[in-house]
């Protein structure tokens, strides 16, 4: 497995390589065109999902949302800007879920977790209690009574889908 990995990854990196050195124009690539490979759509569901989980999801999340900032509305604002008649473009706009996650002034998920960390009493129950408190009203948050996966259990809904994330451990 290990030298299949490594004779892929060489093989992949050559081939970027080469649509590189086709795509340069004389003039140092870096200030050209170039093609790079960004997977944002690595999103997974395990069965049972750590911190480790939220933080890739999380980060998926982010990048979904830069991805819908460049490829949507920027593009829209150039059409209107410029008087190009268009068929608007409907995408799902995630920055309520990167809220919920991060926000400061909500008490993000990060934030409750920062918090919780700060205070030794503290424990993934009473973690997890918290974020039920603060986001137990959010349409894209489900708390620990609603997930059925005891105390430390709670579900983000995610622009990929539904995940329930096991709180055990977050702490730590």
């Amino acid at each position: 497995h290990a030298l299949a990995k490594a004779a892929y990854g060489k093989l992949f990196d050559w081939l970027v390589q080469r649509i590189n050195q086709a795509l340069a124009t004389g003039v140092s690539i870096r200030s050209t065109s170039f093609i790079g490979i960004l997977d944002i759509f690595g999103f997974e569901i395990f069965k049972n999902n750590s911190f480790e989980q939220l933080c890739i999801n999380f980060t998926n999340e982010k990048l979904q949302q830069l991805f819908n900032e460049h490829t949507f509305k920027e593009e829209q604002a150039i059409y209107i800007s410029e008087g190009i008649q268009f068929d608007k473009i409907e995408y799902v706009d995630n920055q309520p879920i990167l809220d919920l996650i991060e926000k400061r002034s909500i008490q993000g998920i990060m934030v409750i977790l920062d918090d919780c960390n700060k205070m030794s009493a503290n424990t993934d129950e009473k973690f997890v209690t918290k974020a039920d408190a603060a986001h137990g009203r959010s349409p894209y948050y489900h708390t620990s009574a609603k997930t059925r996966r005891g105390a430390t259990g709670f579900t983000i809904l995610h622009y990929a889908g539904e995940v329930v994330y096991d709180g055990t451990g977050f702490l730590e």
